[in-house]
């Protein structure tokens, strides 16, 4: 069995290669890939693979693009923090969707039903009614409200609960990654970005390139910075951020969804 891993994040990459060398049925190979532009070469010059564990947001775009530019036959599970990519990961030929931060209870619920659906020779991935797509939405409805509603602050000796509704954004500097509040403070968390970006209400936060995640409620205005960037102006009044060129659109039409 040969399986394709579409991960940008090293840790959620590493994770799910662990668990699908733990789980898997007669694995002889785990190819691992981080972007668009890699999943198109390596779909279109190389045998399919069995099975395909897919990330939506990659380094360069959605994955979505990989399965638009490419006829992909084989069954694909998802593996993402957005819920609202549901309807258009089944227009593909999803079988599974797994919101981060998954269990390996609800990893190992996905592959059995791959094995469910399909035995060692290849086959078409059937087509799911309407009836088996509202479950995995009302499923994905459900996960989708267990967010996180404060980070652990450790301030000297003490530890402080920190509201997320109080955070305006988070910021990775080097190792470090900070929570800054609505007063302007600065408090560092034991997590990284991805972490972070798991556990937070993806309607609220979004991340606007590689080092930082902006809260909607903390948005006082923006403009034009160059021809693919964008200028935030937070209502601290002090804070501006920049939009990644990558990350421009995905920004604008998560505005527009508000």
């Amino acid at each position: 069995m040969k399986v394709l891993i579409l991960e940008d994040e090293q840790h959620a990459g590493e994770k799910l290669k662990d668990l699908i060398s733990k789980h898997c049925k007669n694995v002889t190979k785990i190819d691992w890939l981080r972007s668009i532009t890699e999943g198109v070469t390596y779909l279109s010059t190389s045998k399919g693979p069995d099975l395909i564990f897919s990330d939506i947001e990659l380094i360069d775009g959605k994955s979505f693009e990989i399965y638009n530019q490419v006829s992909v036959t084989c069954p694909i599970i998802f593996c993402t923090a957005y819920n609202q990519f549901f309807m258009e990961a089944f227009k593909t030929t999803g079988i599974g969707y797994l919101l981060k931060p998954y269990t390996e209870e609800e990893f190992v619920g996905a592959l059995e039903k791959y094995y469910s659906l399909f035995n060692e020779q290849k086959q078409e991935v059937p087509v799911l009614d309407s009836r088996v797509i509202a479950q995995w939405q009302d499923f994905v409805d459900k996960a989708s409200r267990n967010y996180k509603k404060t980070f652990a602050v450790k301030k000297g000796t003490q530890v402080y609960l920190l509201p997320i509704k109080d955070i305006f954004y988070f910021q990775a500097q080097g190792d470090f990654v900070f929570a800054f509040d609505t007063s302007g403070n600065r408090h560092i968390l034991n997590f990284t970005l991805s972490g972070i970006l798991e556990q937070i209400n993806q309607e609220t936060f979004h991340q606007i390139n590689r080092s930082e995640i902006i809260n909607f409620n903390g948005i006082s205005k923006f403009h034009t910075y160059t021809k693919n960037r964008l200028e935030i102006f937070l209502k601290d009044g002090k804070t501006t951020l920049y939009t990644s060129n990558s990350r421009t659109p995905d920004f604008r039409n998560w505005l527009e969804q508000r």
